[in-house]
């Protein structure tokens, strides 16, 4: 019998949770200082953010350690707390869920060790296989669903993190790499690649997540599918790539562009979605709307006509509108000659400044 999270991910496509991060951020703390150690100094504020993407909707949510291993911690003069911050991590996502009554998967996040593995860099083998089964036992003891290797660029990385994960546990494992704009790792390897390699581990689930947004993690989806050969696939992009806005770091995707493409992600394959950096709360609410529309039943039953239902599987109820005729329906009803262009935005962006780009250009 599969564990309870892959029976759920072949029942129905998943919502996992946003960017705790950025959630963190948000409320005032450092980029620079460390996140993880807040499940044990500051559990109230963990806790608070796990509790908002629940009721925002998500039917799993991560817990706060990504960066908890011993060489992360490390820098923070923490590499001796490593068990106690993931037990921690654990039990606080555990006791949101039982305090608000609902069925949450809680994964056990495991991000890369921040330091090139040999001959690269200094980090042997044994090494980091330890550095990982440190951090899962931590997981284990705080009561984990299930582990999600996240993040990773470096496919050796991921089969040492993998190796060590499954000499302590048969937990479903979820892998995830990061993929730069271009489509590729920032080592050069292509989805298919990817998928062809971690197919081979010992893993339950696939997929890409942080990084980039969602136009781009689409499109990586698409090579991804091919290759998956039954496993499931699951997406998180960024909310776009971030800005600075007096002095503060925002990304600028809305809620309803990634809700759209959630929505898009589903019906092309995916069976779970959610967001990284930048992501939030509103984003994972507005996705939960959109997800819930692609439900059997739920949509029909709010159209009345195949037209309005295709309309609302790929648009956010944001976007739909009852609004006056525009100005290019007008002219399209008088059939006036109508010249258009094509604008090429950058991805996940917000698109203003390149419209009003198009507009001065227009009177030129």
């Amino acid at each position: 019998m599969p564990a309870p999270f892959i029976a759920r991910l072949a029942e129905r496509p998943l919502l996992s949770d946003g960017a705790m991060g950025t959630m963190l951020y948000a409320r005032g703390v450092p980029l620079d200082a460390c996140f993880d150690v807040l499940c044990v100094n500051d559990p109230q504020i963990v806790q608070g953010i796990h509790a908002e993407y629940i009721a925002a909707g998500s039917d799993c949510v991560e817990t706060n350690t990504f960066g908890a291993n011993r060489f992360k911690l490390g820098v923070h003069g923490l590499a001796g707390r490593v068990r106690e911050i993931n037990r921690q991590g654990a039990r606080l996502a555990r006791d949101v869920r039982e305090s608000m009554g609902r069925d949450i998967v809680v994964l056990g996040s495991m991000g890369p060790l921040g330091k090139y593995l040999a001959p690269l860099g200094t980090i042997e083998p044994d090494e980091a296989r330890a550095a990982f089964r440190e951090q899962t036992e931590g997981l284990l003891e705080g009561g984990v669903d299930a582990l999600i290797v996240e993040t990773f660029s470096d496919l050796v990385e991921i089969r040492l993190a993998v190796e060590a994960i499954r000499s302590v546990t048969d937990l479903p494992i979820v892998t995830q790499v990061a993929f730069t704009d271009d489509g590729v790792t920032f080592l050069g390897r292509t989805p298919a690649e990817v998928v062809r390699a971690l197919r081979e581990l010992p893993v339950q689930a696939v997929g890409a997540n942080c990084s980039v947004g969602s136009s781009v993690l689409y499109d990586i989806l698409e090579q991804m599918l091919p290759e998956v050969e039954g496993l499931p696939v699951i997406i998180q992009p960024n909310a776009g790539l971030p800005s600075r806005v007096s002095e503060r770091l925002i990304y600028l995707s809305s809620p309803a562009y990634m809700a759209d493409y959630a929505a898009r992600m589903v019906t092309a394959g995916a069976r779970m979605v959610g967001g990284c950096c930048g992501t939030t709360p509103d984003h994972i609410r507005a996705m939960r709307q959109a997800l819930d529309r692609l439900a059997p039943g739920r949509a029909a039953a709010r159209v009345e006509s195949s037209k309005r239902a295709r309309a609302e599987v790929t648009e956010p109820p944001s976007l739909l509108t009852t609004a006056v005729p525009t100005l290019l329906q007008r002219k399209l009803e008088a059939r006036q000659f109508i010249v258009t262009v094509e604008l090429d935005p950058p991805r996940g962006h917000n698109i203003e400044k390149l419209v009003q780009g198009g507009r001065d250009r227009r009177h030129q």
